[in-house]
């Protein structure tokens, strides 16, 4: 994400406890700063849970690195649990897009009888690439923890909303309606 803003505080937090993590830890980013909120305005139950003697418990995935800076890993109810493991989607996308091979990549968690998720890495090649899935399972197997590698599929394109984003939420369903069947 950067660096934090002038007047802006920031700590990483357990996400049960709400005890502040050492610099490295991934938790809670929890905020502090001069500017309004919003989204909590005449919501008392949301003000409640968030907010903490001005400190704004955000949901938010992420961690202070000692170089200073804040890195953001995604929202916590977008985690995908793994056989109790907690793993960040984004994660996943930031390694994958590592590769010279990747040109997009969403990774969803999709539910699995006996780790209770597993994620599942949708791809879309830059033109010039020729990899295949074994390849990209094989080279996420190298390159990260072995709960994190994601299953994964390679499509022509994946949809994207208006605002550029990939729509995960659709890839998900996708997935889940074959499932079904």
């Amino acid at each position: 994400m950067g660096i934090l803003a002038p007047g802006v505080q920031i700590k990483i937090t357990d996400f049960e406890t709400r005890e502040e993590l050492p610099i490295g830890k991934t938790g809670n980013v929890v905020v502090k700063s001069p500017a309004g909120i919003r989204k909590y305005w005449n919501k008392p139950k949301e003000t409640k849970e968030n907010i903490v003697n001005g400190w704004i418990y955000s949901g938010d995935i992420g961690r202070l690195g000692e170089d200073g800076l804040i890195y953001y890993y995604g929202r916590k109810r977008d985690v995908i649990k793994v056989s109790g493991y907690t793993l960040a989607p984004r994660e996943v996308e930031v390694l994958g897009l590592q590769t010279p091979a990747i040109e997009k990549i969403a990774v969803v968690g999709l539910p699995h009888p006996k780790k209770g998720e597993i994620p599942k890495a949708f791809i879309e090649l830059k033109p010039s690439s020729t990899a295949t899935e074994a390849e990209l399972v094989q080279w996420f197997k190298e390159n990260i923890a072995a709960y994190k590698v994601p299953l994964v599929e390679i499509r022509d394109s994946l949809p994207i909303s208006n605002k550029g984003e990939v729509l995960k939420r659709k890839l998900k369903d996708e997935e889940l309606a074959k499932q079904e069947t």
